[in-house]
């Protein structure tokens, strides 16, 4: 999953969300280094990449893309997931999807002090560029794909990936869906015991 969705499985708390959405920057042992509900998040994020990438729905999701995109299907299955939940938010949540968008910036933007100093790069551009928005359509996520795959010098344009969604698009839609589901139950569950 990526960050969209890694913020909306946070749960309330500010702490542990800001500690989630840093959670690919914080290595190791080095969690121990933050606030109690900071490492909550941390560990948060770890928990969400580790069921993800070990799902038989996501693992699924992710073979469409290996023929074509070796090595990259899990970027891109994170990206594309991002897009299919603004696609049903309301499936999961009852806050309107641009109202959280609004508020998740402006919470991050009053903590960006505690984000790490390649987070804070990583927070500008995200916002500057308007991520959240952007993967509410097929274009904006395309150009996300695209902007990533410049930014790991990958030889393939990722934003094409959407040919391979659109060919599949119920399939990719339901397995989301289900996916979403046990998602956002595994993170309750791990919410409640920490």
């Amino acid at each position: 999953m990526n960050y969209l969705a890694h913020i909306a499985l946070s749960g309330k708390s500010t702490p542990i969300m800001l500690g989630n959405f840093i959670g690919d920057f914080v290595k190791g042992d080095d969690f121990h280094h933050y606030p109690k509900d900071f490492q909550t998040g941390i560990l948060l994020h770890r928990s969400i990449d580790s069921f993800t990438d070990s799902h038989p729905i996501a693992l699924q999701s992710k073979r469409r893309f290996y023929e074509d995109f070796p090595k990259v299907g899990g970027i891109i299955t994170d990206i594309i997931y991002d897009y299919f939940l603004c696609q049903n938010w309301e499936n999961f949540y009852t806050i309107d999807l641009e109202k959280f968008i609004t508020k998740t910036y402006q919470t991050l933007d009053q903590n960006q002090h505690h984000l790490h100093k390649n987070m804070q790069y990583l927070y500008h551009h995200l916002t500057q560029n308007d991520w959240f928005r952007r993967y509410q359509t097929q274009k904006g996520t395309a150009l996300s794909l695209t902007q990533i795959g410049g930014r790991i010098n990958y030889s393939k344009d990722l934003g094409t990936a959407f040919e391979i969604v659109n060919a599949n698009y119920e399939d990719f839609q339901s397995e989301f869906n289900s996916f979403y589901l046990a998602l956002q139950k595994h993170c309750e569950d791990f919410l409640n015991e920490h």
